[in-house]
């Protein structure tokens, strides 16, 4: 089945982040859906641990996290592969 052209065609992604408390610019992102879920098996072994640290850190160390519609140029996210 193919994707509606609207969606095909539309570039932005959505990234759940977590902004430190302490240090400002700094934090973890990760690739999600527009509801905030996190698909970790397609995350890296080194991610994985990231998240689980993030979803541990939380309220200590990091904020709560938040839902961000961006376009892939303007993602936190490092490139891979």
């Amino acid at each position: 089945m193919q994707q509606p052209l609207s969606q095909a065609c539309d570039p932005l992604q959505y990234e759940l982040r977590y902004a430190s408390l302490f240090v400002q610019g700094r934090g973890y992102a990760f690739p999600c859906d527009e509801t905030g879920r996190v698909d970790v098996n397609r995350l890296s072994p080194r991610s994985r641990r990231n998240y689980s640290h993030a979803r541990a850190a939380l309220g200590n160390e990091l904020g709560w996290p938040v839902v961000v519609r961006v376009s892939p140029g303007d993602s936190y996210l490092i490139p891979t592969g």
